[in-house]
């Protein structure tokens, strides 16, 4: 067996990869320590730093930060923010500041978000996809405000024309609201303070209920979607003469509990339309309680798709569909339900890998983002769809670091620049060699045989591969 040593090496393929950048990917710097930075024009900065984050944040506009799994952002820094940028959180976000200039701040993967008051100006948008609570202050929202999860509001709410709002979970707000925008209620809502829609107010009560323990009063439109949309009045009511409830035909239950007129309005003319009732529909029970949707990168060829669910009734089975323009989606998997009779309330994992070399998306570009979204059936055929998630693929960034062993040297290949540290079978660094394409090969005529282990870390990526070799 003598051949072993004498042309080659063994190369013992034992890889250990992981990626210091956690779920921020295609980064084009990592910060992994608590030192101020800032953030510039076209470039993706992922913090990736294991604790409470202190230090200050600059950006310079139309830059991206992604924040890790293990930072938190603490109350206590300074952001000073120009232009419009994109903020993607997967960590915990506790700093209060305005959403401006076209600025989108993301809550995605397992981040969660405590601010106190929250302001978001035209064009500027604050999403929180990953269905977690949410916990903010007074909220003025002059541009897009869209929550999957709980949200608890310690405070007021203001909108006017072009904001809008978007609540896909329970709600609380403990404050009053004055609505001169676009509110739309996909779970059970409560309003500790009084509730003014405005005459450019649009309320849309999707199979839940809004229950308003102030006054209530209404100079716009209320609508509702599903088997009815009701809303439950502790104070006053009045449908003053701009006022317009269910003027589209959908199923709106206006009941006042404190009122004369067996539960409805107290006062007021405006309009009313054929289908409203009054204290008698109840939002049906929806057939499932989704707690989570989430998609990830597994590799550069496949995403990892998989929801939970806390409660199902009458659930027949699950369909993924994926998009890659997030318009047009086609289905890529069907898979049934957990359910049985005895126990509906029962927490349910579901899991869907999505093999994109099997499909037509082999070729796709080094860089692509593809949508998905849940299409949940009930045994009687009707069927509900999950919010859309997203997920982007770089190929540029999963490029496998590959090691060719030659006689009296060791070759790297690599798209981008490498580290290389070297040592021994107990751990004694032997050398480290800064390699790129032009200079890309190690000498190592001088090391004894033996046991090495060289750790390879990606400089645009930071993802360390590591071999051990015998030489």
């Amino acid at each position: 067996m003598k051949f072993i040593s004498s042309l080659f090496f063994i190369i013992l393929f034992i890889f250990i990869s992981f990626n210091i950048s956690a779920q921020c990917t295609g980064c084009d710097r990592i910060i992994s320590t608590n030192t101020g930075f800032s953030v510039a024009s076209g470039e993706k900065v992922c913090l990736t730093f294991n604790g409470v984050f202190t230090s200050n944040i600059n950006f310079s506009g139309n830059g991206t930060l992604c924040v890790s799994t293990n930072t938190t952002i603490s109350t206590s820094i300074s952001m000073n923010i120009n232009g419009n940028n994109n903020i993607i959180n997967h960590g915990t976000w506790n700093k209060t500041f305005n959403i401006q200039n076209g600025t989108t701040f993301l809550n995605t993967g397992t981040g969660t978000v405590n601010m106190s008051d929250l302001t978001i100006s035209n064009g500027s948008s604050f999403i929180s996809d990953n269905g977690n609570p949410v916990n903010l202050g007074n909220v003025n929202n002059n541009g897009i405000l869209d929550i999957a999860g709980p949200v608890t509001i310690n405070g007021d709410i203001n909108t006017n024309g072009s904001g809008s709002f978007v609540f896909g979970s329970t709600t609380l707000i403990t404050g009053d609201i004055n609505n001169a925008g676009n509110m739309q209620f996909n779970g059970d809502a409560t309003v500790e303070g009084h509730f003014n829609n405005d005459g450019n107010g649009n309320i849309i009560i999707n199979n839940s209920t809004l229950t308003v323990e102030g006054n209530f009063s209404n100079n716009g439109d209320i609508t509702a979607l599903g088997n009815c949309g009701r809303i439950d009045i502790a104070g006053s009511s009045t449908n003053n003469g701009g006022g317009n409830v269910g003027m589209d035909g959908s199923n709106v239950d206006i009941c006042d509990v404190s009122g004369t007129q067996t539960g409805g309005f107290d006062s007021g003319g405006g309009n009313i339309g054929p289908n409203v009732t009054n204290c008698s529909c109840n939002p049906t029970v929806l057939p499932i309680t989704l707690t989570s949707f989430t998609a990830k990168e597994k590799d550069n060829n496949s995403v990892y798709i998989d929801w939970k669910t806390v409660f199902e009734l009458d659930n027949d089975y699950f369909q993924v569909e994926r998009s890659v323009s997030g318009t047009d989606f086609s289905v890529i998997a069907q898979i049934p339900s957990q359910q049985n009779e005895d126990e509906s309330y029962k927490e349910r994992s579901y899991f869907v890998i999505d093999n994109l070399i099997d499909n037509q998306f082999a070729t796709f570009t080094s860089k692509q983002t593809f949508y998905y979204r849940l299409k949940q059936v009930d045994t009687n055929g009707e069927f509900t769809y999950s919010p859309v998630v997203s997920v982007r693929i770089d190929k540029s960034n999963n490029e496998q670091i590959k090691l060719l062993p030659l006689q009296n040297e060791w070759k790297v290949e690599s798209q981008n620049s490498v580290k290389v540290k070297v040592y021994s079978s107990i751990g004694i660094l032997k050398g480290i060699y800064d390699l790129n394409q032009n200079q890309n090969t190690i000498s190592v005529s001088n090391l004894a045989q033996g046991m090495y282990i060289l750790h390879l870390q990606d400089s645009k990526t930071g993802k360390v591969t590591v071999f051990k070799v015998i030489r």
